[in-house]
């Protein structure tokens, strides 16, 4: 028996295909939400820096770096560097303790297909002298690293490790304030003395190596033969 297409199975068919589209079109919308979003990444720093010639500062344990990264293009625009307050080490002077707090966000790109990376980064530092009764703050301090200067080293592997340079940023004097209690104009001239400030004579090497859970896979580059 033949049944006839009249006009209500044209309309329902209609519909159908008009319900087909709508749902396609969700799911690409969804899908490009999802890569716009990028994808939450972390990392564990180490290594050192040098302000105003050696020995270097040493960054502390549980130094970090997380940031929500374009899976497509690598860029970044919220990384957030974590450094734990940290001695300067066995050099000449009185002890100073260091903390370093980050301004803003830091910005930058991990190359998927690469691995080359960059970031670009402003830092506050609060210094603590205990012997002279002096806490000062200084900055900003920026600087840019990446894994393509000298020394470095893109990231590549399981789990993801590189390296990241920098020089010749600058670190400003401590300015002190009269009549402050922690950083008085003499407060401040003894922390600048005793550290070498201002300076341009600066560098850093971190070590990076993303702790992410579960692992972000690596990208597939496509080959071609034929």
């Amino acid at each position: 028996m033949r049944i006839s297409e009249g006009p209500r199975s044209s309309r329902f068919f209609s519909l159908l295909a008009f319900v087909v589209l709508v749902t396609s079109s969700l799911v690409t919308l969804a899908a490009s939400s999802a890569d716009a979003t990028g994808v939450q990444r972390a990392f564990a720093i180490s290594g050192s820096m040098e302000v105003g010639g050696p020995p270097a500062l040493t960054l502390p344990g549980a130094s970090t770096f997380t940031a929500t990264i374009d899976p497509v293009t690598g860029a970044f625009t919220d990384g957030q560097l974590v450094v734990p307050t940290f001695d300067r080490g066995p050099v000449s002077g009185p002890q100073a303790n260091i903390t370093l707090t980050q301004v803003g966000a830091a910005t930058g790109v991990l190359d998927p297909g690469t691995g080359i990376s960059s970031m670009t980064v402003t830092l506050e530092a609060s210094i603590e002298v205990p012997l002279l009764s002096a806490t000062c703050t200084l900055g900003p301090i920026t600087s840019t690293s990446s894994s393509g200067n000298p020394g470095g080293a893109p990231l590549s592997g399981t789990p993801l490790q590189g390296t990241v340079t920098a020089s010749g940023y600058t670190v400003p004097a401590a300015v002190g304030v009269v009549g402050s209690p922690t950083c008085d104009p003499t407060q401040a001239s003894a922390i600048n003395e005793t550290l070498g400030l201002p300076t341009s004579a600066t560098s850093l090497s971190f070590t990076v190596v993303e702790t992410t859970s579960p692992p972000v896979p690596e990208p597939v580059v496509p080959s071609y033969t034929g």
